[in-house]
């Protein structure tokens, strides 16, 4: 169990240090992305430049515990992303992450909530549109095999 958690901590240190930085687009088709973290512990978002298959990891940002941090991409086309934290408790140091896809629409405002749940933790998107929010559905990601650093995802 141990080994399994170090080998796990030590994959997310070394693919966090693989990423570059994240430069937002700017112009009429961008659309904005609130991230906003209410999980254990400081979260770190990821966006991909290959939206299919996430490759082109890109650094956009920790966002604090209890805070959030918004994030452009570009409008009318998929865009991934990865969302998640680390924190260490009574029992040690554990960690969640949701990846996901979704095409925003250009001009349009979104957000993604992640909270801590009994099973790790839940992620949730919305399109905020006059100071509602409503919920929409995204694609959740899973681990493709056999795992490379930079494409990872189907």
């Amino acid at each position: 169990m141990l080994l399994r958690l170090m080998t796990l901590t030590s994959t997310i240190l070394l693919t966090g240090c693989m990423a570059t930085s994240y430069h937002a687009p700017s112009g009429d088709d961008v659309a904005t992305i609130k991230f906003v973290n209410q999980g254990r512990g400081n979260a770190d978002v990821y966006i991909y430049q290959g939206a299919e298959f996430c490759t082109g990891k890109q650094d956009a940002g920790t966002v604090d515990r209890l805070s959030s941090h918004t994030v452009s991409v570009v409008g009318n086309q998929p865009q991934s992303f990865s969302f998640g934290y680390g924190f260490t408790d009574y029992s040690g140091t554990k960690s969640c992450a949701i990846t996901a896809t979704f095409t925003p629409e250009s001009q349009r405002d979104y957000e993604v909530l992640i909270v801590s749940s009994y099973g790790g933790c839940v992620a949730y998107l919305y399109e905020l549109e006059q100071g509602q929010k409503r919920e929409i559905s995204g694609k959740q990601r899973e681990y493709a095999k056999p795992y490379t650093n930079d494409n990872w995802c189907e």
